[in-house]
């Protein structure tokens, strides 16, 4: 901006944010005083966001401060050159209203309900003269991928144009606002015709560059998820589930063959829904396509096919993670279609769902009925299944024997969900009322901290901590940090502080006896997580009474699953009997004493030799594993070879 008179009142405009105890009405009387005309109000709000509730005020325009943010997270630039508590919380305030990340924003996506929640609050004759300030969102033409997007969902702009900026010039902006023009819905012919022209735009390219291409190959997965928001459905997943079930069907049916002389690749699907990609030269098996071979079309398309697969794979279980944590219903028709899915079906049926009233079980053919941990099967009443939560097994009152059943079936589920840590309200919480400080005073590695949690779907904030925004019940999840977060001039690790609760877009807190059990055990989850594993001290802090739980109960599974009756657990310990001595394992820290005696020191499972503890769920969990193997080492105390072990044994 230079050393302008502008220049510097623009720096000052940016840098000052609304004081404690300021009002609208302040700001009012000084715009009327210096006769501040409609236009540059409106232009304010956009150049410092921060802003933007006090001129909605002023203009009394409501929904003005939610079109303002929704235009900041589409627009393409994310290289202003603000100071970093700034930039964070603007980026927390964008994360308030939209489940879509950051990088998301960045990479084209569009929120779609928030759109239609602003234009609906503000009107399109007032949204219009919003967009027409949207320059004073971004740097270098940034804001023209928030107008186009919204000329998109507000059909003015025809599919036809679209298409030829895309064929013509490959514009990816384009290709990312196809996605956005209306349909009627899930089955709008129009949907399954975008969805093939978005597919094949990246295959459509002989001439560009590795680059170019994996720019491009990002505009069209956006434009899919846009695509997938705007047809309604709950799941950007959902689309590429609805539309390429029969993609892989092939792949189900039988096995895709490529050859390359005396070389043979095959892939195929495992019982478990994932690919497998055989390679055999003259009948002995590679364990990996030979580098000059990967470069024949045959078979690079092959191993291009088992990496789509597997990411498929990899977001379905996130997705059904994310299910799960939220409590969202299925119908049954739904559910009926996602068991005939080639791939997806094979997670679902590991999973427990459970019904309106309060009925669980596993998945069958029927879904009306589920089936219960004995094999009985048991009618719901149709109104909508949940994949269940630990809230949910705890109240039916069955969870141990759905643990059991999992276990001796010896199946694996795609995340932890029978398994899962549950967190409830202390008495201590419950008494503090709107807080809980479970975790305060935890010292935690800012670095590692803050990639567990970004990972989880936190947000940082530099003045108030790290915020967890649930969008379907509209709660946000505030965990403060006291000593600082991310600064260079700190000396020591931030300590976690106190969590609270707040309706998300405001500061009305909720109590934390009215917050949903399923949101609360969650965020205990999370914050348990980075105590366990970005603590900064030099001593592992105390695990969590939900983590020994899980180990318990896989070590009593493991024990009766192995035929080892010497295996008896306590509240924090497995005590084994074993033919050389009897042992206590810390089902926390894994830490191993003779009694009598003192400690054994036994090497934890290597990660490569993880596989060989079973474990019923995909999450590594490399601790439990350790617990559970050196269980198992001593129960057999009298079969151990290493003479390490040996020489602390006899």
């Amino acid at each position: 901006m230079g050393d302008s008179r502008e220049g510097s009142l623009s720096r000052l405009v940016r840098a000052c944010s609304p004081a404690p105890g300021e009002s609208a009405e302040q700001l009012t009387a000084a715009l009327r005083a210096a006769d501040v005309p409609q236009p540059r109000v409106l232009e304010l709000g956009f150049y410092a966001p921060q802003w933007a509730g006090f001129v909605e005020s002023h203009l009394g325009w409501p929904g003005f401060e939610s079109a303002v943010w929704w235009v900041h997270a589409h627009t393409k630039d994310d290289e202003w050159s603000l100071d970093r508590d700034l930039r964070e919380a603007w980026t927390s305030a964008v994360a308030q209203r939209t489940p879509l990340d950051a990088a998301d924003l960045v990479r084209g996506a569009a929120d779609v309900s928030w759109f239609q929640r602003v234009l609906h609050e503000l009107g399109e004759e007032r949204f219009d003269a919003v967009l027409a300030a949207a320059r004073y969102a971004a740097s270098s033409g940034g804001h023209k991928r928030a107008q186009l997007f919204a000329d998109a969902l507000l059909g003015r702009v025809e599919e036809g144009a679209l298409l030829e900026r895309i064929r013509s010039k490959r514009h990816q902006d384009a290709v990312r606002a196809l996605g956005l023009l209306p349909v009627s819905g899930p089955r709008d012919p129009a949907v399954l015709g975008r969805y093939e022209v978005l597919v094949g735009f990246v295959a459509s390219d002989r001439t560009s560059g590795s680059q170019r291409r994996a720019s491009e190959s990002t505009a069209v997965e956006v434009a899919l998820e846009n695509l997938a928001r705007s047809a309604g459905y709950r799941d950007p997943a959902r689309l590429t589930w609805a539309v390429e079930a029969e993609a892989v069907r092939d792949v189900v049916d039988g096995q895709l063959t490529a050859t390359h002389g005396d070389l043979t690749v095959t892939l195929s699907l495992e019982a478990d829904g994932s690919p497998q990609l055989a390679v055999d030269r003259g009948g002995r098996a590679l364990k990996a396509v030979p580098a000059a071979a990967a470069k024949v079309p045959a078979v690079a398309a092959l191993k291009h096919r088992a990496a789509a697969l597997r990411q498929q794979a990899s977001r379905m279980r996130r997705s059904l993670e994310a299910s799960c944590v939220v409590g969202e219903v299925f119908a049954p028709d739904e559910v009926a279609e996602l068991l005939r899915h080639p791939v997806l079906a094979v997670a679902l049926r590991t999973l427990v769902l459970v019904s309106a009233e309060g009925v669980a079980g596993l998945a069958t053919d029927d879904p009306r009925v589920l089936r219960g941990p004995e094999g009985q099967d048991r009618p719901v009443d149709g109104s909508g299944l949940c994949i269940a939560h630990p809230v949910d097994l705890l109240a039916g009152g069955e969870w141990p024997q759905l643990q059991h059943a999992l276990f001796t079936s010896g199946q694996r589920q795609p995340f932890r969900q029978l398994f899962r840590e549950l967190y409830v309200l202390t008495a201590t919480e419950t008494g503090d009322g709107l807080l809980s400080r479970r975790y305060a005073g935890h010292q935690v590695e800012r670095r590692r901290a803050g990639a567990l949690l970004s990972a989880r779907g936190w947000v940082a904030d530099h003045e108030a901590g790290w915020a967890r925004t649930f969008h379907a019940q509209r709660i946000t999840a505030w965990c403060t940090l006291d000593g600082g977060w991310l600064s260079a001039a700190e000396v020591e690790d931030p300590a976690l502080g106190e969590v609270h609760f707040v309706r998300t877009g405001t500061w009305d807190a909720v109590p934390v006896g009215e917050v949903p059990p399923r949101i609360f055990s969650e965020v205990m989850r999370d914050l348990d997580l980075v105590v366990s594993v970005a603590h900064s001290s030099g001593v592992d802090p105390e695990t969590s009474e939900s983590s020994v739980q899980v180990r318990r109960r896989l070590v009593e599974e493991t024990a009766q699953a192995l035929g080892l009756p010497n295996v008896e657990t306590t509240e924090h310990h497995a005590r084994v009997h074993g033919r050389l001595g009897t042992y206590s394992v810390q089902l926390g820290s894994g830490v191993v004493h003779r009694q009598p005696g003192g400690a054994l020191l036994l090497v934890p499972v290597g990660a490569q030799h993880r596989g060989r503890v079973f474990l019923p769920f995909a999450d590594d969990d490399p601790r439990t594993a350790e617990v559970v193997s050196k269980v198992v080492l001593l129960a057999r105390d009298h079969r151990i070879q290493d003479p390490t072990v040996l020489e602390q044994l006899t």
